[in-house]
């Protein structure tokens, strides 16, 4: 796996593994490898897995832990809809997946990647923060509902009159005002239907 980690970049990395149906040689050598690895670590306690009885040192560990990470990443957000996906690149995604989570489950416990946000890729950030934000209507639509579901309006407060800043409702209070999500009624429906395949396949495989 040197040669593969030691590519120009993640895309360079993405293409020589020969999508979409990930016939190369480099792939398959990829996912039988991932197998292995996380059939190994699933044993070894913390003490172990950090010592002598790991096949990987820790610097070997740092550096694969950020390669699948960053590869993982890429490969959700490109092809997001598993169902589509060829068996072997079913299969792939599944090894590096599974043992991402194995390893961010470690880093848990005790640190494996150092930095703050170590796990949380940059593009994975901004990708939730341009999640798609229901269109709830008008404040006119709003008040001629009062009359008619006054019990449904009391069970369901609106949170700006209750003073709640709307960003923090959202979960963008830092996101640049020129990168909030728009309200799905300004979207088109292929459009952010895509988005949200991918928002929900890196929030169900991608450690954030």
């Amino acid at each position: 796996l040197c040669d593969l980690m030691s590519g120009s970049s993640i895309q360079a990395v993405f293409q020589a593994l020969k999508p979409p149906t990930f016939s190369a040689p480099e792939a398959v050598r990829l996912r039988i490898f991932c197998a292995v690895y996380a059939l190994q670590m699933q044993p070894m306690y913390d003490v172990e897995f950090f010592g002598t009885a790991n096949p990987l040192n820790i610097d070997e560990i740092r550096l694969l832990t950020g390669f699948l990470n960053r590869l993982s990443y890429h490969f959700v957000i490109t092809m997001p809809t598993k169902s589509s996906l060829d068996p072997a690149a079913r299969a792939l995604r599944k090894s590096m997946t599974s043992l991402v989570c194995l390893l961010y489950n470690r880093h848990c416990r005790r640190p494996i990647l150092t930095g703050e946000n170590a796990w949380i890729i940059p593009e994975s950030k901004l990708l939730i923060r341009r999640a798609p934000v229901v269109d709830l209507g008008d404040d006119d639509a709003d008040s001629a509902q009062v009359g008619a579901d006054d019990d449904e309006d009391e069970a369901m407060p609106d949170a700006n009159a209750m003073g709640e800043p709307e960003d923090e409702r959202m979960g963008v209070q830092d996101l640049p005002s020129g990168r909030r999500p728009s309200p799905a009624g300004g979207r088109s429906a292929g459009g952010g239907a895509n988005a949200e395949r991918v928002l929900e396949a890196v929030l169900e495989e991608i450690p954030h």
